[in-house]
């Protein structure tokens, strides 16, 4: 008995050894605007500018990085946090999203309260309406028009435990 309980462990231990696991982090631009983007000194509103993103702003949280681009040059509307939810609305622009070095994105799904622009397209993987697919370190989305996102979650792929 003792001569089986002891092989039944070990080959449990080399499953649990030799099995992946996934990291799912995510970001929640309603809840957490003020952290994810401490130089912003506000919301953007219909009186308000203090949310506009004028620059490149990135956010990072357990080593994945979301980066919002200013918007395109020549478009009328800044990319911005807004006064209500869905707090991130981008109008053109990218939306970048990378893991750490070592690590590959396996699925992104945004959640959008509003507009998503069927014309928002990503460098790689397959993209639906925000949910993406794929297997890339980085995903760079290219916004077409107006895009309300309440937030992204990121499930990074399986890494092999030694």
């Amino acid at each position: 008995m003792n001569k089986f309980l002891r092989y039944s462990l070990s080959l449990v231990l080399a499953f649990v050894a030799s099995v992946t696991f996934a990291q799912e982090v995510t970001f929640d631009f309603d809840k957490d605007y003020k952290t994810l983007f401490p130089e912003l000194t506000g919301t953007s509103s219909s009186t308000s500018h203090d949310g506009d993103i004028t620059k490149t702003m990135t956010c990072t949280t357990n080593g994945i990085s979301v980066a919002v681009s200013a918007k395109t040059p020549g478009s009328s509307t800044e990319n911005r946090i807004w006064s209500s939810s869905p707090r991130l609305r981008m109008y053109s622009g990218t939306l970048t999203i990378q893991a750490p070095a070592d690590k590959k994105i396996a699925s992104i799904d945004i959640i959008i309260k509003g507009n998503w622009n069927d014309k928002n397209n990503a460098d790689v993987g397959t993209n639906n309406k925000g949910s993406w697919t794929g297997d890339a370190n980085k995903v760079v989305y290219t916004i077409a028009s107006n895009t309300q996102i309440k937030s992204i979650k990121v499930m990074l792929a399986g890494t092999k435990i030694e």
